[in-house]
């Protein structure tokens, strides 16, 4: 036979104790998804990528135009995210010989 269990308590009570935990976990989210500063990347415009890689102007328009480089074009402005363009970079290593022979190869 199952045992009832009766609690009397005080809707308004409870419903106030709900209310102030939503707000709680809902402010303690908040926290957790603003960016902080540190957190927060700042893009590059072409020129400044051009002097991070050593490349001409000419090059990041060319490698943007033929989409073979991550970037963003809010408008007419290109801009690149300098975590995707190191990610890129590395992407594109090429192998040394050392490593193609020993069977390592990388393309």
């Amino acid at each position: 036979m199952a045992t009832i269990i009766s609690t009397h308590f005080d809707l308004d009570a409870f419903r106030s104790v709900i209310q102030e935990e939503l707000k709680r976990i809902q402010e303690t989210k908040y926290q957790e998804e603003k960016p902080t500063e540190s957190s927060v990347t700042k893009l590059m415009d072409a020129h400044e990528i051009a002097e991070y890689l050593g490349l001409k102007l000419s090059t990041i328009y060319s490698l943007t135009h033929t989409r073979k480089i991550p970037f963003y074009k809010p408008g007419k402005k290109l801009l690149f995210d300098p975590k995707e363009i190191q990610s890129w970079v590395h992407e594109n290593r090429c192998s040394t010989i050392e490593e193609i022979t020993s069977g390592k190869s990388k393309g």
